[in-house]
């Protein structure tokens, strides 16, 4: 692994620490054989600072948001990011084991491309609803013509450069946040 991470995941948390923990666990689990930092930050609540792992290949950094709201928490998660990569997470969200590295190879393989995304499952107690990406590629008609639910934050790498200069930051402005996925 190199010094400094290939990948850093944003998550933002308010008030769910089982769920949190859940969720760095499951960032922890990656097969992806490179450092994967993980930033979490709280909004509107003190950082639980016990979550910190500084060394390793899988370091947790927790910060405080520093605008209130989901769209100022992911802005401020990539303020501290370091990673080569960048990750969305949110705090109800279980990453499967297998999706950084088969993202991140994707984006390795097409330098042309600056976002990856992925299917995804929702899960409410014992129901389970598939939602896989079935495009090989998302465009900005197919998004037009239809809200793609697989391309939002939480399904997301992008890469770190392409975030700064060309995509982001998270528009902290609209009021709520309303669909800043």
């Amino acid at each position: 692994m190199g010094a400094g991470p290939t990948l850093s995941v944003v998550i933002c948390t308010r008030d769910r620490p089982q769920l949190l923990r859940r969720c760095i666990a499951a960032i922890a689990a990656q097969d992806l054989d490179a450092t994967i930092e993980t930033i979490v930050v709280f909004d509107r609540e003190e950082p639980d600072h016990t979550l910190e792992l500084p060394d390793g290949p899988r370091p947790v950094r927790v910060v405080a948001n520093r605008t209130p709201g989901l769209p100022g928490g992911r802005n401020t998660g990539v303020e501290e990011a370091r990673g080569e990569f960048l990750g969305f997470c949110d705090d109800d969200d279980v990453w499967l084991p297998t999706k950084a590295r088969r993202q991140i190879e994707l984006l390795r393989d097409r330098p042309d491309r600056d976002v990856a995304v992925c299917g995804l499952a929702l899960v409410q107690g014992d129901r389970r609803v598939e939602r896989p990406l079935t495009l090989s590629e998302v465009t900005v008609a197919d998004l037009v013509h239809s809200r793609v639910l697989q391309a939002n934050f939480t399904t997301t790498i992008v890469r770190h450069d392409a975030w700064l200069e060309r995509i982001g930051p998270a528009d902290a402005k609209i009021p709520g946040g309303y669909a800043e996925d």
